[in-house]
């Protein structure tokens, strides 16, 4: 039964019937969230993931804060992979919420809950979800024109992933070593800057992946680099 609530929550996201969706969410949670069933358990979890997903693409974003928070209290000491696997997604996604609520440093907060829960794992979903934690949480942190400590964020995620093999860590770090360079020419690191745009397109120019490419190409337009009047810019663009 538990299976088929979650089920019918997607397809009615799928059908643009997003408050249902969220009814229907509510309902799996009222029926079964005081059943002590390991079983059910991932179940539960989901669906208040999802619930809080709905009702962020819904800009409900305080709910999506609370249907997190609610996750996180009910299965934040799990031992089980699946159930710390929904905690730490969550935790990122109410860093999401968090900050485009503008609410800067509670979401830095959710990121180091979510680093310091499982920045330590081993199993490859978690340590995507550290290396995410730490490129949003290095965002945060420029915004706040906290720049030495951005930049010491984005190099803990260079350090742990640098070499990883998976493509969804590696269009992870390309991404980082983006901000990484602007946070560099913000604080006036102009050589440094520079050298770290150049690793960019040496390490990632000619990716396999479309999505780390992508992000190469992104960066060729991206201001913050300052690259117009470097002989990168034109690097960049032949790479694109």
């Amino acid at each position: 039964m538990a299976c088929a609530l979650a089920g019918k929550g997607f397809t009615l996201v799928e059908l643009g019937r997003r408050e249902a969706a969220v009814a229907v969410y509510d309902d799996l949670i009222e029926r079964f969230g005081g059943d002590t069933e390991a079983r059910l358990e991932p179940w539960i979890a989901r669906a208040l993931f999802d619930k809080g997903v709905t009702l962020g693409e819904l800009n409900r974003s305080e709910q999506a804060v609370a249907a997190y928070h609610e996750l996180m209290s009910r299965y934040g000491g799990a031992n089980e992979s699946e159930l710390q696997g929904w905690v730490a997604r969550a935790l990122r996604n109410k860093g999401v919420r968090l900050s485009k609520l503008n609410r800067d440093r509670e979401a830095i907060a959710a990121y180091d809950e979510l680093i310091a829960s499982y920045g330590d794992a081993t199993e490859p979903e978690l340590r995507e979800q550290v290396a995410a934690a730490l490129l949003n949480r290095g965002a945060r942190l420029t915004k706040l024109k906290r720049f030495k400590e951005a930049l010491f964020t984005f190099d803990n995620l260079l350090a742990r992933c640098r070499d990883a093999p998976e493509s969804e860590l590696r269009v992870l770090v390309a991404r980082a070593l983006v901000n990484k360079a602007d946070a560099l020419f913000r604080l006036r690191r102009i050589r440094a800057g520079f050298a770290t745009s150049h690793d960019l397109v040496v390490g990632y120019g000619d990716a396999p992946e479309p999505d780390v490419r992508g992000v190469v190409r992104g960066a060729a337009s991206v201001r913050n680099l300052r690259l117009r009047n470097s002989p990168l810019w034109d690097i960049l663009r032949r790479r694109g």
